[in-house]
């Protein structure tokens, strides 16, 4: 007889995702969190989120394997923002990939 498998299933309700296809992790983002997860689900980690009521949504991420980093747009009313951060695997404590989260830029609304 086998062991007891017990499944597990993270939803979320994903606007833009990118794959790390060298360490098997998916990323993706909500309209206010940036998250990742194994493909099978485990290790969950929420890197990122917006406040509520802030007026900004996160638009798109991608990965730069380059720099080992993860970045992220967020639009608002006013700007527009670029964040980053390392990528999971380059950290043994889940607290120092979320320490890792910086602000790159901002673009100011050109209508001003």
């Amino acid at each position: 007889m086998y062991g007891k498998f017990e499944e597990f299933v993270y939803m979320a309700q994903a606007r833009h995702m990118t794959l790390d296809s060298v360490e098997g992790r998916l990323y993706w983002v909500t309209m206010s969190k940036v998250e990742t997860t194994f493909l099978n689900g485990e290790d969950y980690l929420e890197y990122f989120a917006l406040e509520p009521f802030s007026n900004k949504q996160i638009i798109s991420l991608t990965i730069d394997h380059d720099q080992k980093k993860l970045l992220w747009y967020v639009k608002g009313f006013e700007e527009q923002s670029l964040y980053m951060a390392d990528l999971y695997h380059y950290h043994s404590n889940p607290a120092d990939v979320k320490k890792s989260v910086k602000l790159a830029g901002t673009i100011q609304d050109i209508d001003r």
